[in-house]
């Protein structure tokens, strides 16, 4: 009936030898609403945190710990650690920080490829660039490749893209 490769790979090769390489994050947020930002973080690093120590890490939690301090950091959520991530029915993040924290998440895997699917719907303009300059530093500071389909981009938006496909 038909086989599925990638650049002549197996799915089944791609999938044991590339696992997390390529990361798809859908247009909703979904998170686990009664954890805190910081207990969704720790989870996505724990799941990735590199067998192999650091020479001045002490133990693989020193590396947790400096990682979830650069994230929260990085994408400002060093106020909300502690606040529950919520969702319609569960006080929690805004809109704009539940994004933050998707991106946050999603670097924690170190994927090479990351793709974003109508990623600033519900945001005011104010937080789309904001969300979308934040992805803009990701890639560059990583050098990962980033795909975003956006609905409606503001000619600033526009402009933090390499490359625009219409």
């Amino acid at each position: 009936l038909g086989e599925v490769t990638y650049n002549h790979l197996s799915a089944e090769t791609v999938a044991k030898h590339y696992k997390g390489e390529v990361l798809y994050n859908q247009e909703d947020d979904f998170h686990y609403p009664t954890l805190t930002v910081r207990e969704t973080l720790e989870t996505a690093i724990k799941a990735k945190t590199p067998r192999a120590r650091l020479p001045e890490m002490e133990r693989r939690k020193d590396f947790r710990d400096i990682f979830l301090d650069v994230l929260t950091k990085m994408y400002g959520l060093t106020r909300q650690k502690e606040t529950l991530v919520g969702n319609a029915f569960i006080r929690g993040l805004s809109g704009g920080e539940r994004k933050r924290l998707s991106i946050a998440e999603q670097m924690a895997t170190r994927s090479s490829i990351n793709m974003w699917d109508g990623s600033t719907r519900g945001l005011d303009a104010s937080s789309a660039l904001d969300y979308v300059k934040s992805l803009r530093v990701q890639t560059n500071l990583l050098r990962r490749a980033t795909l975003v389909s956006i609905y409606q981009a503001s000619e600033n938006i526009y402009d933090l893209f390499d490359k625009v496909l219409l």
